[in-house]
């Protein structure tokens, strides 16, 4: 017997540090949700966003007065994000991130 097989391969190599864009899926008080590449499912922390001076309130997250001007965090928009870790569950990949300085 003789067979021949193709095969189509996706390569993610993504690494913790690495800056990723996203696109935010989902606002609450306890994260930011978002989308990689249309595949990979993402967030960062309600923790972490309000140590990057970020506050929620209306459904989004806003960024404080008294810090540095940054747009707010609405789904739909797009978001610049450090990887902090990834992890798998039963074959899904999903990313946390933390918001660059």
């Amino acid at each position: 017997m003789h067979f021949k097989v193709t095969i189509d391969a996706l390569v993610f190599r993504a690494s913790v540090g690495q800056k990723l864009r996203g696109k935010i899926n989902k606002c609450s008080g306890s994260h930011v949700g978002f989308l990689v590449y249309n595949l990979f499912n993402g967030m960062i922390s309600a923790k972490q966003l309000k140590s990057s001076g970020y506050a929620f309130a209306g459904g989004e997250w806003k960024k404080d007065p008294s810090t540095p001007k940054a747009p707010p965090l609405v789904v739909g928009e797009q978001l610049d994000f450090h990887v902090e870790l990834f992890q798998e569950c039963a074959g899904l990949i999903s990313i946390e991130g933390k918001l660059p300085n």
